[in-house]
Formats: structure tokens, sequence, C-alpha cells
């Protein structure tokens, strides 16, 4: 992490925020207004509020929380990026927010590390535009295949990690018996890469 600490927060008002701090300890009045940035709730929605933050090495920060629909209560999932200076990055998606992050849309890992994140608001509202029962089966679907109605960002694996012919997935028994000596391997570990299960199964444990 730089040396300007940035951390999610919230404020009294509940607003989604994020603020730094001056090496001294005091908020950075260069960061955002006076040293905090408020990301206010969607229309029909309450809150937000902010669960975890990441600080890239470029020094953008990526900010996860939630909002919730004042009508049924229900939390949607929200997604942020600013910049180092506490501005919206809006290269991230139109407008610094997402509707969905993934891996699925350009398959680059293995099959069976598929993974979606949507806002149960960008899924309610795929679900009354799709006809088609196939993509209402799968309602990410929709939304990746349909990036010019929603906020999206494709995430590949790392570079020279790019695997997807390699299957991971356990449909079987004979399938769990295969894997579970990478199971084991890792077991109690929360550190590992996919790197590190790429080498084990290529024979070289981490």
């Amino acid at each position: 992490m730089s040396p300007r600490f940035s951390c999610a927060c919230l404020a009294a008002t509940l607003a989604f925020c994020a603020a730094a701090r001056a090496a001294d300890g005091d908020l950075d009045a260069t960061f955002g207004s006076a040293g905090k940035v408020h990301l206010g709730p969607n229309t029909g929605f309450s809150g937000p509020v902010a669960n975890d933050v990441a600080v890239q090495p470029d020094g953008k920060i990526v900010v996860v929380g939630y909002e919730t629909n004042a009508t049924d209560g229900l939390e949607s999932w929200r997604i942020a990026r600013l910049n180092a200076n506490g501005t919206v990055d809006t290269s991230f998606a139109s407008d610094g927010m997402l509707d969905w992050v993934g891996n699925t849309a350009a398959p680059t890992y293995p099959k069976g590390m598929e993974i979606d994140g949507f806002t149960a608001a960008a899924l309610t509202e795929a679900d009354r535009r799709c006809a088609e029962p196939e993509l209402r089966r799968e309602g990410p679907a929709f939304l990746w295949k349909n990036s010019r109605l929603y906020r999206l960002l494709s995430v590949t694996a790392p570079e020279g990690q790019e695997r997807p012919e390699l299957d991971l997935k356990v449909r079987s028994p004979d399938d769990l018996a295969r894997l579970e000596p990478v199971l084991a391997h890792f077991a109690g570990r929360g550190d590992f890469t996919l790197a590190d299960v790429l080498g084990f199964l290529e024979g070289a444990a981490p």
C-alpha cells in the first residue's frame, strides 16, 4: 500500500465513501473532498455501505459494498474504482460503477474456476429484458452478452497462466478423486495463487 493510507469508511450519514489519511494520521485534504469521497445511492436504494477496499499497484482504489432496496429491503452489491486522488475512475465503467464483473465472458481460467459477480438490480432488470429461456436460466450470461446495456468488467487470467483447456470441474465422484490431491495439498491455506495450483498440477509443488 502507498504511503498515503487509503481506506473505506462508513460516515455517520451511512454514505458509501472512501477516505485517505496523510502520513501524520490526519485526513489528506488532496484526496476527494477534504479527504473523503461519497458515492450516493442509486434511485430507489438507501445506504450504501462499504465493506472492503483494495489499492492497486497503480494507486487506484477499488471499493466493494452494498446498498439496500428501499422497497423490498434486499441488498444489491456495488463495485467502484477511484483514482489515487479520490475522483471516480470512469474508465472502470461508464461512471466508475459496475453491474457485472467476472471471468466467464472471455474464458482464460481453468474450467471450474468460473465466477460471476453482479448486482441484484442489474439481474432484476435483465430478467425483464430477456425473453430467451436459456439466457433466463443463466441470468449473468445475459448481462455480459449485452455490453451496450450494462457496465461490465471482464477479468482474465494473469499473463502466462491462461489455461482454459484445463478441467477442474467436479461432476462425479471420479472427478473429486482426481482433485483430492490438490485439495489436500492446499488445505488450510488461504494464500495460494493460480500459479501455485498450476505449478502443483504440473509437478512443481509450491
